[in-house]
């Protein structure tokens, strides 16, 4: 169940169980491979863990995920990739 499993990872996130957060949400996104939640949350691991660059990458393909599947809000994916560029000290683009 998807919506379970996003839980449990945010639950080792806030653990600070990464490694575990991880490799779930990387079997999350080959389950849903268009599914944008799936990266949002490899993001928000990553960058708890500051790997900016590596939650920037996952925050950016959950972006474009989510205009694929034509979401009605874009801005949680667009407000998280700027966040972590502010973290970055680097310009927007």
């Amino acid at each position: 169940n998807p919506p379970s499993l996003r839980m449990f990872c945010s639950r080792l996130r806030r653990e600070k169980k990464y490694e575990q957060a991880i490799e779930l949400h990387k079997y999350q996104a080959e389950l849903s491979p268009d599914s944008p939640l799936s990266y949002e949350g490899l993001g928000r691991t990553y960058e708890a863990m500051g790997e900016l660059a590596l939650a920037l990458e996952s925050f950016e393909s959950a972006l474009e995920f989510a205009k694929k599947e034509s979401w009605p809000d874009l801005s949680r994916f667009v407000d998280r990739i700027e966040q972590v560029q502010k973290k970055m000290n680097k310009p927007k683009q």
